[in-house]
């Protein structure tokens, strides 16, 4: 059985930051992933939100239809 538990490493420890219920004993893997960097973060969703702004919103509209004459 695999089970994820997310942790922070500090100071040569990795304090887990929820306890795997029903696990008393087992081997581990540990991936370091990388801190994210919250400016740049910050400045990709200000990136995409002046993209949809620029692009709009299709309300539809012009060509219209003809009115037929009676």
């Amino acid at each position: 059985m695999l089970k994820t538990v997310e942790g922070i490493y500090k100071d040569g420890e990795v304090v887990l930051l929820e306890r795997p219920e029903d696990l008393r004993e087992a081997r581990v893997i540990v991936t370091f992933l990388p801190v994210p960097d919250a400016a740049k973060l910050a400045e990709q969703a200000r990136q995409r939100m002046l993209a949809r702004m620029r692009a709009g919103i299709p309300l539809g509209g012009a060509p219209y239809p003809a009115r037929p004459n009676h």
